[in-house]
């Protein structure tokens, strides 16, 4: 992985105080990007915000070929259990914006991302209603679908000692006791209702403060998993099916 910027409250990865900052991480050897940068309540616009804010951008390295999905999952290495932040293409939009060259110029309008907060499952995510306790808001602030990156930045608050909203109804930005908090990405830029595969999913831990990621990722186990279904697939064709042939061919009473 890649490990980019620092800062927050001084407890940077080099030990530099840069409060403020932006971090990022790059996953899945550069095809996805994880930038983000948390605003403490002195640090906001004098506007009766007094809760501090997470402004993440999320960013796949591949064209949007379809009304696809970017997703990032909190609190759990694996999408059982996981708070998912789920960003969907509107299909209706999809086809009605040309892709720019690049993503230097970032757009708000029209709407083409959706963000929800959705409980982990082993099936599509399901956004959560507001009146169910995890339920917190996601901001959509802008978006980009280039030739090359396709990139949603989403704005959310965060739990804090001092926040005015109750638990229920913001973001934690740790789940472990270290600090740290489990994260998964995934993403599809095919179509929003299939399974993004092993080679577009990986999941780590990090430290949202700190800007680093503290555990390795989980890609090389998804890889071997691969592998070893295909192994498993050959063998039973190559020997399983033709000893059933044969079974039931020569052997049978």
């Amino acid at each position: 992985f890649r490990v980019y910027g620092y800062g927050y409250e001084g407890d940077s990865a080099n030990g530099e105080s840069c409060e403020g900052g932006s971090n990022q991480v790059g996953l899945l050897g550069g095809d996805i990007d994880v930038k983000w940068t948390i605003e403490k309540p002195d640090e906001l616009e004098d506007d009766g915000a007094k809760s501090s804010t997470i402004e993440l951008t999320l960013t796949a390295h591949a064209e949007m070929e379809g009304a696809g999905y970017l997703g990032i999952g909190w609190r759990s290495r694996k999408m059982a259990g996981a708070d998912i932040w789920f960003c969907t293409i509107d299909p209706g939009v999809y086809g009605q914006v040309p892709r720019s060259a690049n993503c230097d110029e970032r757009q708000t309008s029209p709407s083409m991302f959706s963000c929800c907060l959705a409980s982990g499952a082993n099936v599509k995510p399901q956004c959560l209603s507001p009146n169910e306790p995890r339920f917190y808001e996601l901001e959509v602030v802008d978006w980009c679908l280039s030739e090359e990156e396709s990139s949603v930045t989403i704005n959310a608050l965060v739990c804090s000692d001092d926040t005015t909203v109750t638990d229920n109804n913001c973001f934690d930005i740790s789940s472990n006791p270290d600090g740290t908090i489990d994260m998964i990405v995934s993403f599809n830029p095919n179509d929003q209702n299939k399974p993004h595969g092993f080679q577009r999913r990986t999941s780590t831990v990090v430290d949202l403060k700190a800007g680093i990621l503290t555990a390795a990722e989980a890609g090389v186990a998804d890889t071997g998993l691969v592998a070893y279904h295909g192994i498993s697939m050959l063998a039973f064709w190559m020997i399983g099916a033709p000893l059933g042939i044969y079974i039931v061919r020569y052997m049978k009473t």
